[in-house]
């Protein structure tokens, strides 16, 4: 693959319906460092057996090898700009 091309980190936005999660398991196969940013609603996010309740302005930063997810706790959509390493 051609270096230019390749990329080290990449962001997304993630929206998340009331009740709705990244994954029915957390995710935990890619090695690296992940980073997110609350924009809005109310997120349970899960690191390994640790629970964080972030919210509108909460940022998480985490090592990606460690069991991750993250899950709509509130009565509106969420969304969340989501840095992940690249592939």
């Amino acid at each position: 693959a051609n270096e230019l091309f390749k990329k080290k980190i990449e962001p997304f936005l993630l929206t998340l319906e009331p009740g709705g999660e990244s994954g029915k398991h957390p995710y935990s196969s890619h090695h690296g460092e992940e980073f997110a940013i609350i924009l809005e609603g109310k997120i349970k996010f899960i690191i390994e057996d640790t629970e964080y309740l972030l919210s509108d302005g909460d940022s998480v930063y985490y090592n990606s090898t460690k069991p991750h997810k993250s899950v709509n706790i509130g009565k509106k959509e969420a969304v969340i700009i989501l840095v992940i390493p690249g592939m």
